[in-house]
């Protein structure tokens, strides 16, 4: 469901096809550990197509994982279904949403 990478000190966590509760291994614990040694985190749903209220609740506790770390943290998504969910549950309001990588690594 993840990949990782690690661009100029900044995390880029990748969401592949989706981000729902079907697609979680542990419910209990839907996120792997991830690096605090770094500068801030991208969640990029590029290529995720749907996401769900449990998607969402790993978005609210990633952003709240990092702000605890006093580390920003950004998503980047296009105009599509999950673009839709995120504006709707006003996620783009407490979290900025950019168009792409590069802009978003710029935020850092």
């Amino acid at each position: 469901m993840f990949e990782f990478v690690k661009v100029n000190d900044v995390l880029i966590i990748r969401v592949d096809k989706s981000l729902t509760i079907f697609d979680v291994e542990n419910i209990d614990s839907p996120l792997p550990d991830l690096p605090k040694d770094v500068r801030g985190a991208i969640l990029d749903l590029t290529s995720a197509e749907e996401i769900d209220s449990f998607g969402i609740s790993i978005v609210v506790r990633l952003m709240s994982m990092y702000k605890s770390f006093s580390k920003k943290f950004v998503i980047v998504a296009k105009e599509n279904k999950v673009m839709y969910i995120l504006r709707i549950d006003k996620i783009d309001k407490i979290i900025p949403v950019y168009k792409s990588i590069d802009e978003a690594l710029a935020q850092f």
